[in-house]
């Protein structure tokens, strides 16, 4: 009798373990069904053109998504013309200096914009990247601070050097195409030089500077080291 009881009990046990295991099985899967249901809507989209302009004043303008870029001039117009804003509009009140008004060209993720700067240079922004920019270059320069990613096209001037800041890095170009990957979370900042010559300093480290070919990419790492090896620049 014992050993009946025994077994007994232990056939009990196997079948309430199989039992508890597939009930929990099954509401995990429950759990996990809804948690997909809850997060679908934030998977990130295809990229398409999407871009908000932060004026002097602060004034936030969401970007017509149906064009693919806008001007900047006597006023702020879409490539066909429209215009989004005068000058009156997206000046800071009561200042004289035009090249010390900034404004920031920003896309989301998934979003990318193109904008023609004051002198010319065009600029492609990647997501999730903003482009910070006066509203007139100034005499002797050309200045802008990127985060994230660009590609830029830049009008030849050989009085007025474009310097483009990204964390702790400047490029400084007279008049050339190239890439610059450099996102905050990123521990490099990827400069790919299409063709030109572009010059690369870091800010704790202006004096050792470092040139690229067209076809080179440089790697600037957070140690302040600058590598820089060949690349197919195809792509860009």
């Amino acid at each position: 009798w014992l050993y009946w009881t025994a077994a007994a009990c232990l056939l009990l046990f196997v079948i309430s373990m199989a039992v508890w295991r597939q009930h929990r099985d099954s509401v995990q899967v429950k759990k996990n069904l809804a948690t997909l249901q809850s997060t679908k809507g934030e998977v990130v989209k295809p990229g398409g053109n999407s871009a908000t302009l932060r004026l002097a004043d602060g004034t936030l303008l969401e970007l017509d998504k149906q064009a693919s870029g806008i001007v900047m001039g006597k006023k702020i117009a879409y490539e066909n013309g429209k215009s989004i804003a005068d000058a009156a509009l997206y000046k800071q009140g009561g200042e004289a200096d035009p090249s010390k008004v900034m404004l920031e060209l920003t896309t989301p993720r998934g979003g990318m914009y193109q904008i023609t700067l004051p002198d010319g240079t065009k600029v492609w922004l990647n997501a999730a990247s903003s482009l910070i920019y006066p509203l007139s270059f100034a005499k002797n320069e050309r200045k802008v601070t990127l985060i994230g990613e660009a590609f830029f096209e830049v009008i030849k001037d050989s009085t007025r050097p474009f310097k483009v800041l990204s964390k702790e890095q400047e490029i400084e170009v007279l008049g050339t195409a190239f890439n610059v990957n450099a996102y905050p979370e990123n521990t490099a900042i990827k400069t790919t030089l299409v063709h030109g010559r572009v010059k690369l300093s870091n800010d704790n480290r202006y004096s050792e500077a470092t040139y690229l070919q067209p076809g080179q990419q440089s790697t600037n790492t957070n140690s302040g080291d600058i590598q820089v090896a060949p690349v197919d620049t195809a792509p860009f």
